[in-house]
């Protein structure tokens, strides 16, 4: 882009180039170069996976005619067998939630096709309605017919992240150990995304004076800036001063900066681990960014790496999110706090994330599974309740009808519950010859010799 001079006049010819005081003229490469800043990579790789599928089944189908020559009602035709026969590999069937990436994809690529020729929305449900109710439908269907639903990240443990850091497989003196023990402190800490890694730059991540670090996220997937958000302000989270007694996240993301090659070019943070003879000779990085299969399997190679129990569990990248948000909701802490530090706009987005670990939700479950109780149990319950009901005259008319009958066990059971409840909160005293002596009318014992019942009551107030 070419920088103007001023002049007194406002205006000047240099070089066959019109400049003006304020005013920058853009050649079509600089046009061109700002227009593909708007774009997102991984929207354009799914974008062209999906028009590859779509085109594949044209070719299946044996549909001949151009994209681009189609009208509304062929195009609608072709759309609506494809998404329902598309499949997997092996014939499997998609996700709901691929399905849905999916038509995202299409109508992007088939916007961009008809452009500017003519404008193409497949998103809109009044105009292409055949489309939206057999795409509608075979959601349902595949939702109804098998187990396809979207399995949100599961979140590790604190005695699992214990285990993590105290594992001789992430320690900081070897380039692999001190790679996966920093990855694992960011995106614990940081609250980073699944794909925040693979962008993050040196220069984001700043030392304090007080020995905090600072890590400034300026876009993200939900705050991308743009014309759309105008207002950007990124991100930005702080790690504590490391104390005594602690972990020490703060030593061992400085380390990791330390190792950096000098003069080191490429701004990405996590670096490429170096050849085993440059390891030797002290040069435990590269000049080159971690590659993509490394930063996606991560987690995956830190959990089996440590040993973590991961069967039937979705641990991937993202489950470092769910695991600082998991963590925080039992630790009390408030939606708002946390939204402050994830980076969520709305409490609908960090509530999904609201959810106990797998132990934890089997351990709440069992709280209504009631234990078993023998007949002691059971008794002592009933002559609870019925000592509560009868505090004002315990030797009133049963339900039975037998005036003034109680058994001998109910009475010596309702000695002892009066005395338990009048020690707690009242200390009775140990002369009990003050207490008011109440005649029994009638006890009924079977089956006994010799019995003497004595029951001394204190009355109620």
């Amino acid at each position: 882009m070419e920088t103007l001079s001023t002049s007194s006049n406002n205006s000047t010819k240099t070089n066959k180039l019109t400049t003006y005081e304020r005013f920058v003229i853009p050649t079509n490469k600089d046009l061109q170069a700002i227009q593909a800043y708007s774009r997102v990579a991984n929207t354009d790789d799914s974008t062209k996976t999906w028009m590859n599928l779509f085109n594949s089944y044209r070719e299946a189908a044996n549909f001949t005619n151009p994209l681009e020559l189609l009208d509304d009602t062929t195009l609608q035709e072709q759309l609506c067998q494809f998404f329902c026969g598309v499949r997997k590999s092996g014939k499997k069937e998609y996700a709901p939630s691929s399905l849905h990436v999916g038509f995202a994809a299409i109508a992007r690529g088939l916007s961009d096709i008809f452009y500017p020729n003519r404008i193409i929305n497949i998103h809109d449900k009044h105009k292409l309605k055949r489309l939206h109710e057999i795409f509608d439908g075979r959601i349902k269907q595949i939702q109804d017919n098998q187990d396809t639903s979207r399995k949100k990240t599961d979140a590790l443990e604190m005695c699992e992240i214990k285990t993590i850091l105290d594992s001789p497989n992430i320690q900081t003196d070897t380039p692999k150990g001190l790679t996966y023990r920093v990855w694992f402190w960011l995106t614990l800490l940081c609250n980073l995304r699944g794909g925040d890694p693979k962008r993050l730059k040196n220069s984001w991540i700043v030392l304090n004076e007080d020995h905090s670090i600072e890590v400034n996220i300026p876009r993200e997937k939900n705050n991308a800036g743009g014309a759309k958000n105008p207002y950007n302000s990124g991100r930005h989270n702080y790690i504590p001063p490391d104390l005594p007694n602690n972990y020490s996240p703060v030593a061992d993301i400085l380390l990791y900066q330390s190792k950096r090659p000098k003069n080191c070019k490429t701004s990405e943070f996590f670096l490429r681990i170096n050849t085993p003879r440059e390891i030797y000779h002290g040069n435990w990085f590269s000049d080159l960014k971690l590659g993509k299969n490394s930063h996606d399997n991560m987690l995956k190679n830190i959990v089996a790496d440590c040993k973590i129990d991961a069967n039937g569990r979705n641990l991937v990248n993202h489950s470092m999110r769910s695991t600082g948000i998991s963590l925080w909701m039992l630790l009390g802490i408030s939606h708002a706090e946390q939204m402050d530090i994830t980076g969520h706009r709305t409490l609908a987005g960090i509530s999904a994330y609201s959810t106990s670990t797998a132990q934890q939700r089997k351990k709440n479950v069992s709280l209504l599974i009631p234990q078993k109780r023998n007949a002691d149990d059971l008794n002592e319950e009933c002559l609870t309740k019925n000592f509560s009901n009868k505090k004002q005259n315990p030797l009133r008319e049963n339900t039975s009808g037998n005036q003034g009958f109680i058994p001998a066990s109910q009475l010596l059971r309702y000695d002892q519950l009066e005395i338990q409840s009048l020690e707690q909160d009242h200390k009775i005293t140990q002369d009990s010859s003050k207490l008011p002596v109440i005649n029994i009318e009638n006890i009924n014992i079977q089956n006994c010799n010799n019995v003497k019942v004595e029951v001394i009551v204190k009355p109620f107030e």
